[in-house]
C-alpha cells in the first residue's frame, strides 16, 4: 500500500468529508457486476485517519484481486482471514512510516499492533481478536498458546477495533 496514495485520499476526505469509492469491479460468470465500494468517515487524528484508510484501502484491494472468495452479492462484504491479517499489516506499515517522519504521532490502538506484528503475532492477533464465524479452520502454524501468553502482558486491556467498511454495490455494467 503506497503512504503517498493514502495521503492524497487523506487530503480529499478532508475536503468532501466521508469517503466512499469503487475501487475494483467483481463479477460471477453470467451475473451482473458488482463494485466494491469503502465506506470511511475519519473521526479522530490525521495519522490515525491516514492508517485507517490504508487498512480499508487494503482491504478493497485485496477483495478486487481475490473475489472468486466471495459471495457475489449486494451488502456487507465479511472479511476472510487473509484480507484481514493483509490489511492489518498494511496499517501497521502505513502507520510505521507516519511515526519515521512525525515522532509525536501516538495512536494508541496502532502502537499496540505495531507492538504484536513486532512480535510476529499478526496471525494470531487476527484470529483471536478479530475471529469471523466464517472462518471455520485456524490457518497452519497458528501459535495461539504462546500468543495467549504474551497478551497477558503485553495487551492487558486490549480491544480490537475497526474502522471502515466495504461492500458489494451493484456496478455500472460496463
Amino acid at each position: 500500500m503506497d503512504l503517498f496514495f493514502v495521503r492524497r485520499m487523506l487530503g480529499l476526505i478532508a475536503m468532501g468529508g466521508a469517503l466512499a469509492l469503487t475501487p475494483g469491479l467483481v463479477c460471477a460468470a453470467g451475473a451482473a457486476p458488482l463494485d466494491v465500494a469503502v465506506k470511511f468517515q475519519p473521526d479522530g487524528t490525521k495519522g490515525e485517519n491516514a492508517a485507517w484508510l490504508g487498512y480499508v484501502l487494503a482491504r478493497a484491494h485485496f477483495v478486487d484481486g481475490h473475489h472468486r472468495l466471495y459471495d457475489q452479492k449486494p451488502g456487507p462484504i465479511t472479511p476472510t482471514f487473509t484480507e484481514e491479517l493483509t490489511a492489518r499489516t498494511d496499517a501497521v506499515k502505513i502507520y510505521l512510516e507516519m511515526i519515521a517522519k512525525d515522532s509525536i504521532l501516538d495512536v494508541p490502538y496502532f502502537d499496540e499492533l505495531a507492538r504484536v506484528d513486532d512480535s510476529s503475532f499478526m496471525s494470531e492477533y487476527v484470529w483471536t481478536f478479530l475471529h469471523q464465524p466464517t472462518w471455520m479452520e485456524p490457518p497452519p502454524n497458528l501459535k495461539r498458546a504462546a500468543f495467549d501468553e504474551w497478551r497477558k502482558t503485553h495487551l492487558p486491556n486490549h480491544h480490537a477495533l475497526t474502522k471502515g467498511s466495504l461492500q458489494f454495490v451493484a456496478g455500472k455494467g460496463g
